[in-house]
């Protein structure tokens, strides 16, 4: 006991007035002294802090043991309370054991039995289940899975708590409270928590091991204690930190909490009268950041009142003790009541007072958003949170769902436009106009009517016309098919160019120039002297290297003729505007205005529309194909000059033919010829023409090449190259590889221009799925033009060179078949592979020299029209009649038979094994490739090009079936190499042959009707002739009929 007397006056009594004692003590005293008394379950201290400390007496540390020994004793602030251990009851100062099995812990019609010393119990389980209370059931093949998940729980005080949980086909599972294992819980379902207190809430589950080594977890479930308030502290201490103390069950770990536990346990127990417990959540870098779980047991008193004592008492505990705990970083925060603060909503910051979990409350200071249906309303947030963490104020969203655009433009166009307000408005629109995905036909008048309203009140303002400027470019990014219905319905694209060319001769203009680039529309305004434009101006603009916008460093407005000049001749677009026009001045000077259009989007023409309609049977579209360049002087309608406008173009589009020099008409709404000529002649290159007035200009071109198949049928093609072209790389690489490693099968003529097929195929079809990966959407370029040059030089290439061993198949077939005599060509392979490959090459490097930068398409990596046909089509027509002529006369030589002679069984076989034979060498000769020029044929376009696309595309894959899986000395090669994979009957002969087309089958039977020793003799050394370098030409033949066998010979099989 500690007794404090004053001497002081007035005479008053302490104990009433000032409540100088802790809270788990007693005051006593009369007047002007006071005497404190620790309750029970507290012992006194007195240290250099505080005069009087009253600290919690462990009871469970003391001597005797106040529980029994079979009983877990837990100590309290003031107090301690004891429970029974599982497989015992009582009171827990006095614990009986229970008889393990009494609690039937064997699941699922396991057996129970208890061991020797009954102190423990073993399951004896069914069939379909083990662990160790047969809680996981066993399936074979299926995988591991959760059959049982915890449920949350809110337990009393003291209370025991049971949690369970069960897998299938788990090897082991163990139980996680907060992310961390709990300690001796493997394989133990269910889990028992008792007696439960205020440390034990938390969130838990179970993760099971399968027999893979994969793991499977449940879904948590929360465990809550009734009559226990939970707050939540962040506070900074001056300790090292180290890895460990992320890991609760280290021993730093278990060292630090209780260290710093018993630092603040004690002050915040003397300002509670209720029971106090203080648990470490985390630990974190910054000093030493750990996050307190505070528990007070029954508190009387509100949740407002006891966060408010648990804040000041660290708060002072920090003061004290600054080089420990740091003062600035104490936060206290509630479990059941979130805080006043902001909340973030829809980019805005908003304020919320404090409010009680699962309340809804309004924003004190902030509305929804004017872009959203709600605009009128507060945001709104919710008080979320789970009673034992800290409680957060989360938005609500309820402002609704955001207005279209449309419905935007309709409350703008409620104000007036003013000289005062133009700015803001079109700054709202331009905005606004971002969200092409919202804007309607009725949303472009609204705009085009915005944008004549600001025109009529001539704001000179330069913010004012950069914002027009913006709207005109954002409106060019809807869809076609919009514009096109809004000019029909009321003509908003054409309004909005003629709006934005009004405004931006009006502007203010400083230090003579006004640039304004955005990505579809840039524009240069000008005030020009008669000097000024003595010698002319030159206009020229490119567009960004994918095409997606107008480049700024290459839109240039420059005085003089540079018509000429190597940057100039590059451009997309040129202007070179004469200096007669000086003659057109009415003052000393003049507004010229320059714009640049990306693309036709605001100059719609309902005739071409029309005309593209029947697109699908002309074969080609009628459109613009080139950027758009326009120039005006005071906004005034210039023609008839006595010298023409020079304008020079570069079709965007290569495919394109039959160019016509066009001027846009505003007054009908469509390309006119009218004041212009094509001053070049048809190239692909560049082209010029002159014109005899001021206005927007471009080219018309026919472009081949657009829309031939519908969207879901060029789905189904893709997807099936995609299939086809996999399976044949996986045939070819086994072909090659089989071929290739095997010396009796590589050192044949047929078999090394085979393997040569092959080779070049792969590659074809891996260059091929390369291009057809990268072009994810079509009609728009995707990577630079130089990488989309090579790739598509790589396909050409590909695509070249296998054709050509093809006419090379065709071209030995026809020695061997129609010649037969005078088979032998010194140094054949030599020759050949020099065709193949060296001409092909020749042929690439030509086309790529004279088109340059038109030899591949933008949007999709393949050769441009003229480089198609030149560099492409011609060179395998070429091929293909050859092949056609060649498989005519091996056909025919093929089923000749003797004049006046009846078809036998044995000859109608081999007519039918003779028929197996031409398809072999159809796909060898590759003739399927020549169906492609039946696709310009448009009504059966999308039937030709499925047959040409599977055909082709498993044109691979064919050849392996044919020349690897139904050759009989091939699979017994793959036999030898791999027995214990492949049963003897894999290795049986076969019927398929060659590409001299003839079968086994068909030697046999025409060996047969040989006669004489001198004919097998010849057959014999024909079969060897090019390994042992005999000199076919010399056999003497015994009847034409028969055919050779000459170096196609494979043991059973013709390759």
């Amino acid at each position: 006991m500690c007794v404090i007397s004053l001497f002081t006056r007035p005479v008053i009594d302490i104990c009433q007035r000032f409540t100088p004692c802790p809270r788990v003590s007693t005051c006593t005293g009369g007047i002007n002294s006071f005497d404190c008394v620790c309750n029970a379950g507290y012992t006194t201290v007195t240290d250099d802090r505080t005069p009087f400390t009253c600290v919690n007496i462990n009871e469970c540390a003391g001597s005797p043991q106040v529980c029994d020994s079979n009983a877990w004793c837990t100590d309290l602030s003031g107090s301690y309370f004891c429970t029974c251990m599982e497989g015992f009851t009582g009171t827990g100062t006095s614990c009986e054991a229970i008889e393990p099995c009494a609690l039937s812990p064997c699941l699922n019609g396991g057996t129970c039995t208890t061991s020797d010393d009954g102190a423990s119990y073993v399951c004896t389980c069914t069939e379909s289940y083990t662990d160790v209370n047969c809680n996981t059931q066993i399936r074979e093949q299926e995988p591991l899975a959760v059959f049982t998940n915890p449920l949350s729980q809110m337990a009393d005080v003291e209370e025991r708590v049971t949690f369970s949980c069960s897998f299938q086909n788990a090897r082991s599972y163990r139980w996680y409270k907060d992310n961390v294992p709990i300690l001796r819980s493997e394989n133990r379902s269910p889990l028992v928590i008792n007696p439960a207190l205020a440390e034990d809430q938390g969130y838990y589950y179970c993760t099971a091991v399968g027999e893979d080594g994969k793991t499977l977890s449940t879904k948590q479930a929360l465990l809550t204690v009734n009559g226990v308030d939970n707050y939540v502290v962040m506070a900074s201490f001056n300790k090292i930190f180290n890895d460990s103390l992320s890991e609760r069950t280290s021993s730093y770990f278990q060292q630090l909490s209780k260290e710093l536990i018993n630092f603040i346990l004690t002050p915040l127990q003397n300002n509670f009268e209720a029971t106090v417990a203080v648990g470490v959540n985390s630990f974190s870098p910054g000093s030493v950041i750990t996050e307190f779980g505070v528990y007070v047991y029954n508190g009387s008193i509100p949740d407002g009142e006891q966060l408010s004592i648990v804040s000041s008492t660290l708060t002072s505990l920090a003061e004290g003790n600054p080089n420990f705990l740091d003062p600035a970083s104490v936060q206290s925060f509630s479990a059941v009541t979130c805080p006043a603060g902001t909340v973030t909503a829809y980019g805005y910051v908003a304020m919320f007072e404090s409010g009680v979990i699962n309340s809804i409350a309004n924003s004190t200071d902030t509305k929804c958003p004017d872009y959203t249906v709600n605009h009128d309303h507060r945001i709104e947030a919710i008080c979320d949170g789970d009673t034992i963490s800290a409680c957060v104020w989360l938005p609500q969203m309820n402002c609704g769902r955001n207005l279209t655009a449309d419905e935007l433009l309709t409350i703008i166009q409620e104000a007036e436009v003013t000289a005062e307000n133009a700015e803001m408005i079109v700054e709202e629109v331009a905005e606004i106009t971002t969200m092409t995905e919202t804007i309607s036909t009725e949303g472009l008048e609204i705009v085009a009517d915005i944008l004549e309203d600001i025109t009529e009140i001539d704001s000179t303002d330069v913010q004012v016309t950069e914002s027009v400027v913006d709207i005109a470019s954002n409106i060019a990014n809807l869809p076609e098919e919009e514009l096109e219905m809004a000019e029909d319905e009321n003509g908003a694209p054409s309004r909005v160019v003629i709006s934005l060319e009004e405004q931006l001769s009006v502007v203010e203009v400083l230090n003579e120039t006004l640039r304004i680039v955005e990505p579809n529309i840039a524009a240069e305004v000008l005030d020009v002297t008669v000097d000024g434009l003595s010698q002319g101006i030159t206009v020229f603009m490119s567009a960004t290297a994918d095409g997606g916008s107008i480049s700024d460093e290459d839109f240039q407005v420059a005085g003089g003729d540079l018509t000429t000049e190597p940057d100039v001749l590059e451009a997309q677009a040129t202007l070179f505007i004469p200096s007669v026009l000086a003659d057109r001045f009415s003052e000393l000077t003049g507004r010229l205005v320059i714009t640049t259009h990306l693309n036709t989007a605001l100059f719609r023409d309902s005739e071409l529309t029309e005309l593209n309609l029947k697109a699908n049977e002309t074969g080609f579209k009628r459109e613009l194909n080139s950027r758009i360049i326009a120039a005006s002087l005071n906004n005034e309608e210039i023609e008839n000059l006595e010298e023409p406008v020079m304008i020079a173009f570069t079709p965007t589009n290569p495919n394109g033919t039959n160019a016509t020099c066009v001027s846009y008409d505003f007054d009908d709404n469509q390309w006119s010829t009218r004041g212009c000529i094509k001053t070049s002649n048809d190239s692909i290159d560049r082209i010029t023409c002159e014109c005899d007035h001021l206005t927007n200009f471009g080219i018309l071109m026919d472009i081949y090449g657009g829309e031939g198949l519908s969207p879901q049928a060029d789905f189904i093609l893709e997807i099936i190259s995609y299939v086809g072209c996999c399976m044949s790389i996986w045939g070819l690489v086994i072909t090659i590889l089989t071929y290739a490693f095997n010396k009796k099968l590589r050192d044949r003529k047929p078999n090394q221009i085979l393997l040569s097929l092959s080779s070049s195929l792969l590659c074809l079809y891996i260059v091929f799925l390369v291009m057809i990966s990268v072009d994810t959407e079509r009609g728009k370029e995707e990577i630079p033009p130089l990488p989309c040059c090579i790739l598509a030089g790589f396909l050409h290439y590909f695509t070249l060179s296998s054709l050509f061993w093809m006419g090379v198949e065709g071209y030995n077939m026809h020695i061997l078949f129609v010649r037969v005599l005078n088979t032998y060509l010194p140094r054949f392979m030599r020759k050949a592979s020099l065709f193949a490959w060296g001409v092909p090459l020749v042929i690439v490097g030509i086309t790529g020299g004279s088109a340059r930068e038109h030899y591949a398409q933008t949007d999709f990596c393949f050769l441009a029209f003229w480089p198609l046909i030149g560099g492409l089509l011609i060179p395998v027509a070429f091929v293909m009649i050859f092949n056609m002529i060649i498989f005519i006369r091996v056909i025919i030589r093929l089923n000749r038979t003797v004049k006046g002679r009846q078809l036998d069984k044995t000859e109608k076989r081999q007519r039918l094994r003779r028929f197996q034979n031409a398809v072999c060498i159809l796909i060898l000769m590759g003739l399927t490739w020549s169906l492609g020029y039946l696709s310009i044929i448009r009504p059966a376009s999308e039937v030709v090009q499925g047959i040409f696309t599977i055909l082709n595309s498993l044109q691979g894959y064919f050849i392996f079936m044919l020349y690897c899986m139904r050759q009989p000395q091939v699979r017994r090669t793959w036999r030898s190499q791999f027995s214990c994979c492949l049963s003897k009957s894999f290795a049986a002969s076969g019927g398929f042959t060659s590409s001299s087309g003839q079968t086994n089958s068909t030697f046999k039977n025409s060996s047969a009707r040989l006669r004489g020793q001198r004919g097998n003799r010849n057959a014999r050394l024909m079969s060897n002739s090019d390994s042992s370098g005999f000199r076919p030409e010399t056999i003497v033949r015994s009847q034409p009929e028969r055919l050779p066998r000459a170096a196609y010979q494979n043991d059973g099989a013709e390759w």
